[in-house]
């Protein structure tokens, strides 16, 4: 329903790798720290948090997603950006293909921004670098699309899968999800 945010991020992960946190980079007044969404982590980082959040919501190994090298991928792969292959026959947790995540952005209208029908509207529904004064913002302030989901463009951007050649974000601004 939203971005990840740093509290879960630290939760399944174990650090925060966020910029946008600390006296230099608050979160705006009435907004908390922990509900901003986790930003600097690239594509790798989101492949292991996603095996590893399978693996934290209680599903066998034999569920994670994400293998590389005829294991389940790690931290360790991360960091060495070693490419993983998917297998969408798995239950555990992975990024969206890149049509999947166009279908939610749109919230079931062919003609939507994420939810705003013309982008006059656009500020009810997301966070963009004119209006987020260059940080990001706590997730669900504001409105769902029509499936319910929040943030779906700006604030970060949400990595997701191509193919196993190719990553890329959807949605986002300037900075990485």
């Amino acid at each position: 329903e939203t971005e990840v945010t740093q509290e879960l991020w630290i939760k399944v992960m174990g650090n925060n790798p966020s910029s946008f946190q600390g006296t230099n980079n608050p979160p705006d007044s009435g907004e908390v720290q922990e509900k901003r969404p986790v930003e600097a982590v690239n594509w790798f980082d989101c492949i292991a948090f996603c095996n590893e959040l399978s693996r934290k919501a209680g599903l066998e190994e034999s569920e994670c997603v994400y293998t590389v090298e005829g294991h389940t991928y790690t931290k360790s792969d991360a960091e060495a950006n070693k490419v993983p292959v998917m297998d969408m026959s798995k239950k555990g947790f992975r990024l969206p293909t890149t049509d999947e995540w166009e279908w939610a952005a749109k919230g079931g209208r062919e003609d939507s921004l994420a939810g705003a029908s013309s982008y006059f509207d656009l500020d009810s529904y997301a966070w963009y670098l004119n209006s987020s004064l260059h940080r990001t913002h706590e997730v669900k302030k504001r409105r769902a699309n029509g499936y319910g989901l929040y943030d779906m463009i700006g604030n970060v951007a949400e990595w997701c899968w191509y193919s196993s050649e190719y990553q890329e974000y959807c949605g986002g601004d300037y900075r990485e999800s």
